[in-house]
């Protein structure tokens, strides 16, 4: 029974931890948008396609490298699977997976269903799409795809208990050898915290492994659908993300082997077990990058990967560092009246200061540029699940910054001198409570971080946001009843679209039928109407090419009964040669770096190690700890800016090779013309001819062109000849061989006023490539 003296504290804690139940239930929850990770980028024939004879394959290209286990499947019209239809991941390049297609398909509407794991972050990916064959009526199979872990529970936490485990197991031998060993007062003092800090090293090293086997399950359920027990093998044997797990799980157990032949008592005595102990936390944290977003980038990956494990060695070495305080230190606050324990004290938290400081150092600098990568503008923040859970982070560091910082300043003046000072004991018991908090909130960050991985970045998450469709909002009308509805016409551009009608309120009658009733007055193009199948609910969809010509288009809709109701309701749609633009500024282009990139990061964080230092020492050895600092510091700075010229120059001339004159091009430059007007087509320009209109000039830069996705680069400059690099850009082709429709692609800045776009070409012969352009801000044509 709780005396009456302690009842408040009781429930206080109860209260602490039904807030900590529910961030935990909030953090861990699913986002309301699948991950995208081993995206589709573009596929032949493309998505919506209708073609008059079956393919020998489809070859679907994916924004990151594929694990073997990656599968595609075929699916007819009734949702039947297609027998014969194999998927494997190209040899030659691990971004393309083929699915073969069985000779003699019948015509009809097939859906082929992808699933996908990242070699670079490991992450499993499900979509699907449709391609016709011999008849416009392109509708999609309901395909039931199953998510993978990382849209549940299970692997956030999963990820959260291996961080926990693995930021003790990082902190532990540093926080001993240059904290607390050099800082005991006495051998009696010496033998406590030894015993403690033994058993927490066994217990955080076994949680980190136990974080890991839950973290392998939880990806072998994702690589398989028929569960975790059968993609295990799966997983460790035929998967990069089962390599460095196993990497991972030999690290730890070096790490153990280490600390358990370390001298604890004099750990110069016998230096090998230390210093290899050193050595493997410096070097556990890269398998985990390994396996981040950050391994997911085409460019620039190591010096971002080594960015990665320097925020997570950060992180470790700060949030560790304050778990071993609470666990070895804290136990001797209750004798706080004593001399000793106050002089433990006193001499600790200077020390561990020292320890933050580069730990918070480390961070800031590793913390920016990972999300300029991931994220790269306030858009990004704010309007995607990655950017959103990042503020949640921020958000919790600010009082963790706050307590370290009044241990820092407050409470190691309080408890400075020697002898300690006499009314020490109430300093020791507030840090043992503002560490206690630090501690909890630290676990939260963990929480936060172990859900933030499995998020597709921000910079995707807004690419795919990009462009929106058309949409109309109306209310139909005409009988005694009205109903709000929902247009979408996607992707709101000429050629072929997916139309998507959602009815709100009661479910219609079974019988119910919808009529798109679509025409193009301006220039005398008749009526047509377009009959939308039910799919579930109060949702009617269809797939056509009707919109094929740019300009304003009379749209009526027609839900009706026949001899019950008809509603209808009529508006014009502003359908453009390029789909509607962005709703919002891109992202900024971030700076990649080569390997050199990461010497100079490492050089940079060891500058604020030092400096870190300089507050803690004696004034005559200040001024050489400075200087060492700021070398240091300029040091990695200047071999950063350095490692990113190779990169840049690169980038900008992977595009010198003469194409074949087959491609033929055409240039269009706008800054006024609105979305649904028609301009005149512009004649055909060869490859490298610029092109001139309204003020800007556009080139579109010799490239190897091939029957496959190709890399294509644009020229942009005014009429001075500088660089325009605040351009909506967007390559657009079409066959002139066969009427594929268009494939739009909106292109990234590269600098100095280039833009790139990957653009599937996979058909031999000629094509038409157009650009368009719009300074920011204004309309796009």
């Amino acid at each position: 029974m709780i005396a009456p003296a302690s009842a408040p504290r009781a429930r206080r804690l109860r209260l602490l931890l039904a807030m900590l139940a529910l961030v935990v239930v909030a953090l861990c929850a699913p986002p309301p948008v699948a991950f995208a990770h081993a995206a589709l980028r573009d596929s032949d024939p493309a998505p919506n396609t209708l073609l008059t004879a079956p393919p020998a394959a489809v070859r679907m290209a994916f924004t990151e490298p594929l694990e073997r286990v990656s599968t595609a499947t075929l699916y007819d019209r009734d949702g039947a699977l297609v027998p014969d239809a194999t998927a494997a991941v190209s040899p030659d390049d691990p971004h393309v997976m083929t699915l073969s297609v069985p000779a003699g398909l019948p015509d009809g509407t097939y859906t082929v269903a992808w699933r996908t794991v990242s070699t670079a972050d490991g992450h499993p990916l499900d979509g699907f799409f449709a391609v016709s064959i011999g008849t416009a009526d392109a509708g999609a199979a309901t395909i039931p795809l199953e998510p993978g872990d990382d849209s549940g529970i299970f692997a956030p936490l999963a990820r959260w208990i291996a961080l926990l485990g693995l930021a003790g197991a990082l902190a532990i031998w540093p926080v001993w050898r240059f904290v607390l060993r050099p800082a005991a007062p006495n051998p009696d003092a010496v033998a406590r915290w030894i015993g403690r800090a033994r058993r927490f090293a066994a217990g955080t090293i076994a949680l980190a492994a136990i974080g890991d086997a839950l973290a392998l399950a939880a990806q072998a359920a994702a690589v398989s659908p028929s569960g975790w027990m059968a993609g295990l093998m799966t997983t460790l044997t035929d998967t990069r993300f089962g390599r460095l797990w196993l990497l991972r799980l030999a690290l730890l157990a070096g790490l153990a082997i280490a600390l358990r032949f370390a001298d604890w008592q004099r750990p110069r005595a016998r230096a090998l077990p230390g210093w290899a102990a050193l050595l493997l936390v410096a070097v556990l944290p890269l398998p985990y990058s390994l396996t981040s977003h950050a391994a997911a980038l085409e460019h620039g990956r190591i010096t971002a990967v080594v960015n990665d494990a320097l925020h997570l060695l950060g992180a470790s070495l700060w949030v560790g560092g304050l778990a071993v305080l609470a666990t070895v230190l804290l136990p001797d606050a209750r004798g706080a009246g004593r001399a000793d324990v106050r002089a433990a004290f006193g001499r600790v938290i200077p020390r561990f200061s020292v320890l933050a400081l580069t730990a918070w150092g480390v961070l800031v600098l590793s913390g920016v540029y990972g999300a300029w990568l991931q994220v790269g503008s306030l858009e990004a923040l704010w309007a995607t699940d990655y950017g959103r859970t990042l503020l949640v982070k921020l958000a919790l560091l600010i009082p963790l910054l706050l307590l370290g910082g009044f241990n820092l300043i407050v409470v190691r003046r309080r408890l400075r001198g020697s002898p300690p000072p006499m009314d020490g004991a109430p300093w020791v018991r507030r840090f043992v409570m503002t560490v206690g908090a630090e501690v909890a909130l630290a676990a939260i960050v963990l929480l936060v971080v172990g859900r933030l991985i499995g998020l597709e970045p921000g910079r995707e998450a807004l690419a795919g946001q990009v462009p929106p469709a058309l949409t109309l909002t109306f209310a139909l009308g005409g009988s005694a009843t009205t109903r709000d509805a929902a247009l979408t016409i996607s992707p709101g551009a000429a050629g072929r679209n997916d139309y998507r009608l959602q009815v709100d309120g009661d479910p219609l009658p079974d019988n119910t039928e919808v009529l798109l009733r679509l025409g193009l007055p301006a220039l005398g193009i008749g009526v047509k109407d377009v009959p939308l199948t039910r799919q579930a609910g109060n949702t009617f969809t269809a797939t056509g090419s009707e919109l094929g010509i740019a300009g304003d288009w009379d749209a009526e809709t027609i839900v009706r009964e026949i001899g019950t109701f008809q509603w209808s309701a009529a508006g014009v749609l502003p359908v453009g040669m390029i789909p509607p633009p962005p709703p919002a500024a891109a992202p900024s282009t971030a700076w990649r770096f080569g390997p050199l990139g990461a010497l100079g990061l490492l050089g940079i964080a060891f500058g604020i190690g030092f400096l870190a230092a300089a507050g803690t020492i004696r004034p005559v050895q200040l001024r050489p700890v400075v200087v060492l600092g700021v070398a240091a510091v300029g040091l990695g700075v200047i071999v950063l800016l350095q490692a990113s010229r190779p990169l840049m120059q690169a980038t900008s001339e992977a595009a010198t090779v003469v194409s074949p004159p087959a491609v033929r091009t055409s240039a269009a430059s706008s800054a006024a013309t609105p979305p649904a007007a028609v301009s005149p087509a512009p004649e055909a320009a060869a490859i490298g001819t610029p092109v001139t209109r309204n003020g800007l000039t556009a080139t579109l830069l010799p490239a190897a062109i091939r029957s496959a996705p190709n890399d294509l680069t644009v020229l942009l400059t005014d009429a001075t000849g500088a660089p325009v690099d605040d351009a909506a850009v967007t390559i657009a082709a079409r066959s002139l061989g066969m009427d594929m429709g268009v494939t739009t692609k909106q292109a990234e800045s590269l600098g100095e006023g280039r833009y790139t776009a990957t653009v599937p070409m996979g058909m031999a012969g000629e094509w038409r490539i157009t650009i368009r352009v719009a300074p920011r801000g204004e309309a796009s044509v």
